[in-house]
């Protein structure tokens, strides 16, 4: 999963991020509620940045690029520069 979104970077404002999201998970042969919890828990472990769409408080930021995804039950927001941390890419080694 790590990998599938090191390899869109700086390319979600061009694809519907929830389509990549499945994509990038039944590669890895996960269901949609695996791979949704899969990729929660890299958010949390601090493996990816998905990026501010949101203002202190928790408005959505009029003037950001990304949306709220629900993916598998899981609404993440999720900015178009969504990126892996460090921590993420010392992981996959790039």
């Amino acid at each position: 999963m790590l990998k599938g979104i090191h390899e869109r970077e700086g390319k979600w404002n061009n694809v519907n991020i929830e389509s990549e999201l499945n994509e990038i998970g039944s590669t890895a042969e996960l269901s949609l509620s695996s791979s949704a919890q899969l990729f929660k828990q890299l958010i949390d472990e601090h493996y990816i940045d998905t990026g501010r769409i949101f203002h202190a408080g928790g408005r959505v930021d009029s003037n950001s690029n990304g949306e709220a995804v629900d993916y598998g039950g899981i609404l993440i927001p999720i900015s178009y520069d969504m990126r892996l941390t460090d921590k993420g890419r010392a992981f996959i080694g790039v």
